[in-house]
C-alpha cells in the first residue's frame, strides 16, 4: 500500500470512525492499527527519494538529492515514521503515547525544516494523525489547515510551473550544457531548428514531470479530505487534475460574416484543477471553500446573451443565472488568487479587430485575506425547454469548482 494513500484507501475500506478508533488504539481495530501504521512507515526511506524527486521537477532545475532535502526535513521524517512502526505492533497503552509523542515531535521538526510547502503538507499530514491518536484534536485541527494551506500553494505553484514550462525547459538545457544553436532559435538556420527541436522534446518532458507531481498533490489531497472526515468535515467532492494548452477567445461583431467566436490555441499550458461536490454544501479544495449562498434564473431565461462570453463547446441556448458565492480561504494562504467566472467576462477592444474577449479576473482573494464575495450574471448552456446542462460553476486560480446538483 501507497504510504500517500493508506489512509484514504482505509477510510473507503473500514469508514472514518474505524479509522479513528485505530488511530486512539481501541482494542477491537488493533489489526487495522496494524495495517495502518505499517503502510505508515513502511515506505520510510522511499517517501524520502519520492518527495525529493518531486520537489526537484517542481522547482524545474537539475538540482542533486540533497540539495533538496535538508538533512533536518530528511532524519525528522524518517525518525518519526520508524517510531510509527512501533505504534502499530505495541500493546502496551503508555509506551503507545510515548512513541505517538516522539513522533509528533519528530514531525515537527520536519515541517518546521521543510523547503517548499509540499514537504510541509507531508510532515502536517503525519502531524495530525498523531495528535488524533493521541485525542488531541485542537492540535489535529491546527495541523490539518496546515496541511491545506500547504497543498493549496503546492497547486498554485505547479500552475506557474506549468505555464513557464518552455522557458524552464530552456534553463534545463543551458543547466546541462545542451543549448548549442540557442542564439540561431527563430531564425530558420538548421542548428536553430536543431535547438528548438531539443527545446521542445524538454519542454514535454517537464510537462510530464508537472503531471506526475500534480498526481502526488491530488493524493495528498484526497489524504487531508480523509483526514478532515475525522474532525467532522463532510464527504470528500472529487477531485481531477489536467494539463492542457492554453486558449483565448476571439469573439465577433452580431452580424458579422462566420462564426459569433472562435477559440484560439496558445503556446503556453495551463493547469487545470476540477472540484466536483458529492454532498449539498461548501465545497473544499485545501483551504479553498466555496459556497453558493445563491444561484436562480433571472426573470428572462431563455436568451442568447450575447454581452456574456460564449460557452466553449456550446452553440445553443443559454440561460442568465443571478450567482452570488462566498469564496473563504481558511486557512489564508501567502497567494493572491484571482476568481473569474465561466460565461462572464469583458469585452475588450483591439484596434483592426474588433472585440477581443477573455474571462477577466474581476475579484480575488488578496495573500492573507480570509474571504471574498462574487455576485453576478452568467450564462449558463441549457436545452430548448430552459434546463441546466451544467450546474454552474466558479474559477479561483487554477481551481475550478462545481456548484452541487442531485442531477
Amino acid at each position: 500500500m501507497d504510504a500517500l494513500t493508506a489512509i484514504a484507501l482505509l477510510v473507503a475500506r473500514y469508514g472514518v470512525q474505524e479509522l479513528v478508533g485505530a488511530l486512539t488504539g481501541r482494542q477491537e481495530f488493533g489489526s487495522l492499527a496494524s495495517e495502518l501504521f505499517g503502510a505508515l512507515a513502511a515506505s520510510e526511506s522511499r517517501l524520502t527519494d519520492r518527495l525529493a524527486d518531486v520537489e526537484r521537477r517542481l522547482a524545474g532545475v537539475e538540482q542533486r538529492l540533497d540539495e533538496v532535502l535538508e538533512q533536518p526535513y530528511q532524519h525528522g521524517l524518517n525518525a518519526g515514521l520508524r517510531k510509527l512502526l512501533t505504534v502499530g505492533v505495541t500493546t502496551d497503552p503508555h509506551l503507545r503515547a510515548a512513541e505517538l509523542n516522539g513522533a509528533r515531535e519528530r514531525f515537527e521538526e520536519a515541517a518546521a525544516a521543510a523547503r517548499s510547502p509540499l514537504q510541509t503538507a507531508v510532515a502536517e499530514r503525519y502531524v495530525m494523525v498523531c495528535a488524533l491518536g493521541l485525542g488531541h484534536h485542537a492540535a489535529a485541527r491546527a495541523a490539518w489547515g496546515q496541511l491545506n494551506a500547504s497543498l493549496t500553494v503546492s497547486a498554485i505553484d505547479l500552475g506557474e510551473a506549468v505555464r513557464w514550462s518552455y522557458k524552464t525547459a530552456r534553463r534545463r538545457l543551458a543547466e546541462r550544457g545542451d543549448d548549442r544553436g540557442v542564439k540561431y532559435a527563430g531564425q530558420g538556420d538548421f542548428r536553430g531548428r536543431r535547438y528548438e527541436k531539443r527545446a521542445i522534446a524538454e519542454d514535454q518532458r517537464v510537462r510530464a514531470d508537472a503531471a506526475e507531481a500534480g498526481g502526488m498533490i491530488g493524493r495528498l489531497l484526497d489524504e487531508a479530505a480523509a483526514l478532515g472526515m475525522a474532525l467532522g468535515e463532510p464527504l470528500a467532492p472529487k477531485i481531477t487534475c489536467d494539463i492542457r494548452r492554453g486558449r483565448t477567445l476571439l469573439t465577433f461583431p452580431p452580424g458579422s460574416a462566420g462564426p459569433a467566436y472562435r477559440w484560439i490555441d496558445e503556446g503556453w499550458f495551463e493547469t487545470r484543477w476540477l472540484v466536483e461536490p458529492t454532498v449539498p454544501g461548501p465545497v473544499r479544495f485545501g483551504s479553498l471553500v466555496v459556497d453558493w449562498t445563491r444561484f436562480k434564473l433571472q426573470a428572462n431565461t431563455l436568451v442568447d446573451a450575447p454581452h456574456l462570453q460564449p460557452l466553449s463547446d456550446h452553440d445553443g441556448l443559454t440561460v442568465n443565472i443571478k450567482e452570488k458565492v462566498t469564496v473563504q480561504a481558511d486557512p489564508p494562504i501567502p497567494r493572491t488568487v484571482p476568481i473569474t467566472q465561466p460565461g462572464r467576462s469583458r469585452a475588450w477592444q483591439v484596434a483592426g479587430k474588433g472585440p477581443f474577449a477573455i474571462p477577466v479576473a474581476r475579484h480575488e482573494i488578496p495573500a492573507g485575506a480570509r474571504s471574498a464575495e462574487v455576485s453576478d450574471v452568467v450564462a449558463v448552456a441549457s436545452d430548448e425547454h430552459g434546463r441546466l446542462l451544467l450546474p454552474g460553476a466558479i474559477r479561483v486560480g487554477p481551481v475550478t469548482f462545481m456548484r452541487y446538483s442531485a442531477t
